[in-house]
Order: structure tokens, then sequence, then C-alpha cells
């Protein structure tokens, strides 16, 4: 059932993926941004928002922090895993892998391989106060106007 508390945690953690993705994008070689970078990393911190932060609204400040962090590191996990996907499938396209195997190895590997060039302090900075701030709001919102 749609709530103020998740759409407030959609539209937070969403706007906030958006933006930190715009601060990553210097940091991948020339014209090596993974195809729709900005975009995909928005819907999944929209839809996980809503599902994680907005979902578990309503017990508590701490319990709202807890949301925050918890919604971040599943989107981290998840924009992860989708963008050594789909590089994994592009190179698949042009026959780099001898089989499923090796593809799914490549996957995995380009995933961390990502994770290590996005991983800057400020980076991680923006993203943990974002989803504690985020948590906290969506918390009150389920307080003030959900009951």
């Amino acid at each position: 059932m749609p709530t103020f508390a998740k759409l407030v945690g959609a539209i937070g953690f969403a706007a906030l993926f958006i933006g930190a993705s715009f601060l990553m994008v210097p940091l991948f070689p020339f014209g090596l941004t993974p195809w729709y970078f900005t975009e995909f990393n928005g819907g999944i911190a929209l839809i996980l928002g809503w599902r994680i932060a907005g979902g578990r609204a309503g017990l508590g400040t701490m319990s709202g922090i807890s949301n925050g962090v918890t919604a971040l590191v599943a989107i981290v996990f998840c924009t992860l895993a989708l963008h050594g996907f789909t590089q994994m499938l592009l190179r698949s396209a042009e026959l780099r892998y001898n089989g499923l195997m090796q593809a799914m190895m490549s996957g995995i590997g380009i995933s961390f391989d990502l994770a290590v060039l996005l991983a800057k302090p400020t980076i991680i900075a923006i993203l943990l106060a974002g989803s504690i701030v985020i948590g906290i709001v969506t918390e009150f919102i389920a307080d003030k106007m959900d009951s």
C-alpha cells in the first residue's frame, strides 16, 4: 500500500544516487562510462528506496538510520551487479567468452573492478550521510503523516 514514507524514501534515494552518479562519471576513463549509468542507478534506488527505507519506516529514529544504511548497501550491491552483468552481456555479444562460467566470473570481476574504481572517500561519505538523512526524514514522515 502506498504511503508518504515510501514516496519520500523512493524519491530521496533516487535523487541521492542520481546526484552521486554525476559525481562518479568523471572517475571513469574517457569514454568508458557504463551504459545508462545514471538512469540505472536512479531506477534501482527508486525501487529499493520504496521497498526498504519506506517499507520499514515507523519504528523510531534508530530504526530509520538502520533502514537508510540497509537501503544504501542493497542499492550499491544491486547497481554494481547490474552494471557488471550488462558489461558482461556486451562483451559476450563480441564472443569474448568460451562458456557460461567464464562469462559469469567476468561479470563478477567487472563488478568488483567497478567498486574499486568508485570507492572514493568523498563518494562514500556523500552516500552514507545522505542515506542516514533520508532514513531519518522517512521515519519522521512515517511518524507524522502515515499514522
